[in-house]
């Protein structure tokens, strides 16, 4: 079989470099860039979010050796290291920055409400960029159906997503923390600009 698939492409490498004048290797990148730029976003994001987890993972394994070096709380490590992830994949394939990130209170609770795309990345940024300039966690209110996805109950508990009800959020509030919501979630990334957010029995 493999044989069979070599022989057809050095028939086809010939003919084109023969009869179109055109270095095989050469059209052949051309023509699958964009296929391969469309997968890599994508597949980089997948990618950040299990290193996120392999990292929360490693630092609960050594929690009892980091709890000395971090005494108030051992997951401080772990969230700097993936903030710092997190905030350079924004910056180099985005650019992203935060304008007015000093209005950000540092003492008081603040309650971010965001527009949830299909993947919230912008949300990744705008929390690790807040943590690593302000020291701040902002706590994230996640649906339901996240907490059963593979790794991702180490990445709530590190970096404090709950599935968010009336009573848990204002408590974080009281607390005097940072709530992000998007009242819509994932549901209303389907729609276009002209449309009224849909809670959904949320």
């Amino acid at each position: 079989m493999l044989t069979i698939f070599s022989n057809v492409f050095y028939t086809l490498e010939n003919y084109l470099v023969q009869y179109i004048d055109i270095d095989f290797t050469l059209w052949l990148t051309w023509l699958l860039t964009p296929l391969v730029i469309t997968f890599l976003l994508p597949l980089v994001i997948v990618l950040l979010l299990y290193t996120t987890a392999v990292i929360c993972y490693i630092y609960k394994l050594h929690r009892d050796r980091l709890r000395h070096a971090y005494e108030t709380d051992f997951w401080d490590g772990a969230r700097k290291t993936v903030a710092a992830l997190w905030d350079a994949h924004g910056w180099i394939w985005h650019g992203y920055e935060v304008c007015g990130i000093e209005n950000i209170p540092d003492h008081t609770p603040a309650l971010f409400v965001y527009y949830h795309g299909a993947i919230p990345i912008d949300l990744y940024y705008f929390i690790s960029r807040v943590y690593l300039l302000k020291n701040r966690l902002i706590h994230t209110v996640a649906d339901r159906f996240l907490f059963k996805m593979p790794g991702w109950a180490i990445i709530s508990e590190a970096m404090k997503v709950i599935p968010g009800t009336l009573q848990t959020c204002s408590a974080i509030l009281k607390e005097n923390n940072l709530l992000a919501i998007s009242p819509g979630g994932v549901y209303e990334a389907q729609f276009g600009d002209s449309y009224c957010v849909i809670f959904n029995y949320r």
